[in-house]
Formats: structure tokens, sequence, C-alpha cells
């Protein structure tokens, strides 16, 4: 909230009185802003603690009712909380200038969190709890989704990473990498892991000059794999 957040009233007001609901109602108007950016500044979380202003410097609105649901109990409903992983498509990376493996994946991801943020718009209108928890259902599979393929985005750029370190490139036989491409076409369809694994293999083919048919190029391209 802080490191997208300029509005110092609300953030504190929130921090007070450790308002759940009204952090919820925040973060959800800030995963709807097109392009969010972290503030300048802010694109680190603080690692320590932020000042928090008393109470009373909110007036008479500050006082909290003694039966008010307080920050951890279980009258605080989680399932239709932003998470930072919801925000996670704002941050830094440019899907322009990304490796073809990353771009892949990022722009899925892109995709998906659309389509969890319908999810979580009809789940506050649905009139009914089989509806809602319908819509609930649905956005949690789309949030696991979303962990998954962000995490084999971090383990695909952590290997990029290391491949660059490389100083000296060793000996390379194309032979597995072929066979790999060729065993993969013939399946009707991919999973994202295995789309990233021929994606990588044929950059692979492509960065030694391995010469490769014109008609396999043909039916890499259509599988979506960028040449």
């Amino acid at each position: 909230m802080l490191r997208f957040s300029s509005n110092a009233n609300t953030n504190r007001m929130i921090m007070c009185r450790r308002d759940r609901k009204h952090l919820n109602t925040e973060l959800s108007r800030l995963a709807h802003i097109p392009n969010l950016r972290p503030l300048p500044g802010r694109e680190e979380t603080p690692k320590t603690p932020v000042e928090v202003q008393p109470a009373q410097d909110f007036g008479n609105e500050s006082k909290i009712p003694e039966n008010s649901p307080k920050q951890g109990t279980d009258d605080a409903d989680d399932s239709d909380i932003v998470t930072y992983l919801d925000l996670q498509r704002h941050e830094k990376y440019d899907p322009d200038k990304l490796p073809p493996t990353l771009k892949e994946l990022w722009l899925k991801n892109s995709e998906e969190y659309k389509e969890l943020q319908y999810c979580h718009a009809m789940m506050k209108e649905a009139n009914s709890d089989a509806g809602r928890a319908d819509w609930r259902k649905q956005l949690f599979e789309h949030r696991e989704s979303l962990k998954k393929r962000w995490k084999l985005f971090e383990e695909e750029k952590a290997r990029l990473e290391e491949e660059a370190k490389q100083t000296t490139e060793k000996a390379y036989n194309p032979f597995n990498d072929r066979s790999y491409i060729a065993k993969a076409l013939k399946k009707e369809s991919w999973t994202d892991e295995m789309k990233l694994e021929v994606q990588k293999r044929t950059a692979a083919l492509l960065g030694h000059s391995v010469p490769i048919k014109d008609e396999t190029l043909q039916r890499l391209k259509e599988r979506g794999i960028s040449i």
C-alpha cells in the first residue's frame, strides 16, 4: 500500500485503525489503475517501521467501536483481498525488452490477471451465496495459476542470468535439443513448461547457427514459438 499510494492521510488512518476492510478497498482501487508503478523513492518495501501519527489526528472519525474487527481476527474475510501477487504485473518488467521465454509467460499472466479482476468484480456483485462462492472459486483458481506461472518466470529468469555469467561456452551438441523439439511437435497440446522448454531449445539451436528445416520452423511459429 505504501509503495503505490501517495495519500498520506489514508495510509495513516489504515495503519492506526488496522482497518482491513478499508485496506481491501484501497488495494482494490489501486489494482484497477492501468500501468500502476511504485511511487518515486518507494521502489523497495520499507524495511523499517513507518512512523504513524496519533489516531486523534483524524478527529472524531478515528474513534473505533470496541466491537470492530481487528487485524488477525476471524471476522475478516481474506477471500476477496487483493494481494501483492495480484499487483505483480505492474512491476518493473517491460515485456518488449524481455527474452522470448520470459515475454510469453509475462503476457499470459497479464491476460489472466484481467480475468482475475473480472472474477473479483463479479464476486462483489453476486446476489446469492452460491453465485459468490462460484466466482470466489474461479478467482482462487486464477490466483494459483498466476502464482505457478510467476514461479516459472522467476526460475527461467534466474537461469538466463546464470547463463549470461558464463564467460566460456561449453561444447554444444544439438542432438538432444533436436530430439526434444521433434517429439514435442508430435503432441497436440503443450503445457506452459513444455512450451518454455521448446522455446529455450529452439533458441539454443538458432544461437549456435544449427540449421533447422523450413517446415520445422513454420510448425514452431504456428505453435507460438518465437524464431
